[in-house]
């Protein structure tokens, strides 16, 4: 089982100009074009890649050699992923991302802290939340995920697209859960369900919304809606730090009984290649970032 981010259709969604989805360990990746245009590397999809847990590493890396990748870049989602000490002793790089503060019903009902407990008989007296079509609510979704990347700060570059949007719309995996105060949509948020496992993906407020904790009413009622899913995942902290007492990292350790980390693994696929994409690149390869010539 890969997950719901690792099928052929979500990674299609985020694949840009000249990119294109290739198998990989039963899930998918995204092959694109070097920055200098003379070859490409491999990456999964954002914000974490699905595979299958018993995967061959070694054949699906040769299956990318074949396809002219000259590396690979993977997030694994932690409920869907290889064996971590199999990746640690496959990859080049191998170094831990960001805590995600999970719900496993095996472990326990849901049970949020006291802190939580309050919040959402807060916002359940001030808001009204209810599944909603993706599709018939894009227009004030568009709206609450412009004024998050202004919020953030998140570069055009790094802003999720038009074709994503419209892929989970007509996606039967996505869940979409809309919070009303006084008749207006405050909060949305999308989640991704296999049916065993439920991610949380993607989630915004106006600022009307955050007034009336709208977020916490959204996710007392995913859990919910999402009862058939023996484990849901909240998700962790914003970009890429993994600072446990950042507000948002706090906001989803409420309402978790569990944790699960994801994992960046980095494998030099063409030794010449990739060498020669760095000196291509000007990139510093000290900075650590993998893939170095990508550093800019």
């Amino acid at each position: 089982m890969s997950g719901p981010y690792g099928r052929r259709s979500y990674v299609d969604s985020l694949a840009g100009e000249g990119g294109e989805v290739v198998s990989l360990w039963g899930g998918h990746v995204l092959l694109r074009p070097l920055p200098s245009g003379a070859g490409r590397d491999a990456v999964s999809a954002y914000p974490m890649g699905g595979f299958a847990a018993d995967a061959d590493l070694d054949d699906g890396l040769a299956d990318l050699r074949a396809a002219g990748a000259i590396s690979l870049t993977v997030i694994a989602d932690p409920l869907n992923a290889p064996d971590a000490g199999a990746l640690s002793r496959t990859a080049d790089v191998h170094r831990r991302l960001k805590t995600h503060y999970l719900l496993d019903r095996e472990i326990g009902p849901f049970a949020p802290s006291k802190h939580h407990r309050a919040e959402i008989r807060r916002a359940r007296r001030q808001v009204i939340v209810e599944r909603v079509a993706l599709s018939q609510a894009m227009a004030t979704w568009a709206a609450l995920y412009d004024h998050l990347a202004e919020r953030h700060e998140i570069q055009a570059g790094a802003r999720l697209g038009a074709r994503h949007f419209a892929h989970l719309a007509a996606d039967p995996a996505a869940v979409v859960l809309a919070a009303r105060a006084a008749g207006e949509v405050v909060a949305m948020s999308i989640w991704l369900s296999d049916g065993t496992v439920a991610h949380n993906h993607l989630g915004a407020s106006s600022e009307a919304g955050y007034a009336v904790g709208a977020s916490y009413a959204l996710y007392a009622a995913a859990v919910e809606t999402l009862e058939e899913c023996r484990v849901l995942d909240f998700g962790g902290a914003p970009g890429l730090a993994d600072d446990p007492d950042h507000g948002l990292a706090r906001f989803k350790r409420g309402f978790a009984n569990a944790e699960g980390a994801t994992w960046l693994s980095g494998f030099v696929l063409d030794r010449e290649g990739y060498a020669a994409a760095l000196r291509d690149s000007g990139a510093d390869s000290a900075t650590g970032f993998f893939p170095a010539y990508r550093a800019r």
